[in-house]
């Protein structure tokens, strides 16, 4: 009895390390495509970098520093991807991992302001849940100088993945809401 015990112990154990390199992949893989395209973009002249802090606020908490790098196409149209981490309460606290690829399209700007929409796709994983979600943001925008942008993300519409389900959501306020600056190289 004491050694099939002792089994379910080594078995548990190697599924949270099975569990926990499938996470670190998803971090590589996220940290690979974040790395090219900051560095491609750099190559070519139109890109940009720089990071966000994210408030999440539903059935859970989440907190969220994102590094993100990406190519302006041009002043209409820019690709972006970033990577982040997150800390998670939803009945106790715990760490994530983020990634995110996405769109950044620019129907209407004056001189400082853009207005941006950004389709995009992200994933947040953490031990207890996997949450994708698929979507639209709407961003505001502030150039300050030549090379240096303000923007303001408020809420999203889209659809969420968790907990085996599709879920739609349409939030357009502090539910959601991200502020960060990237700098155009």
């Amino acid at each position: 009895m004491a050694l099939a015990l002792e089994h379910q112990g080594h078995l548990k154990n190697f599924v949270s390390f099975v569990i926990f390199v499938s996470d670190m992949k998803k971090i590589l893989i996220s940290f690979f495509i974040f790395l090219a395209c900051t560095f491609s973009a750099k190559a070519q002249g139109g890109g940009f970098t720089g990071g966000s802090f994210t408030l999440f606020m539903s059935d859970h908490l989440m907190t969220q520093v994102t590094a993100h790098g990406g190519y302006a196409f041009n002043d209409k149209l820019a690709a972006y991807a970033g990577i982040g981490f997150a800390a998670v309460y939803d009945g106790e606290w715990g760490a994530a991992g983020s990634s995110e690829i996405g769109l950044r399209w620019t129907p209407w700007h004056g001189d400082v302001l853009y207005l941006d929409l950004k389709p995009r796709v992200s994933m947040t994983f953490t031990d207890r849940i996997d949450v994708m979600d698929v979507g639209i943001i709407p961003s505001l925008r502030f150039r300050v100088s030549p090379h240096w942008d303000f923007f303001a993300d408020f809420g999203s519409i889209g659809a969420r993945y968790y907990y085996g389900i599709w879920v739609p959501f349409v939030g357009v306020t502090s539910v959601h809401a991200s502020l960060g600056v990237n700098y155009r190289f």
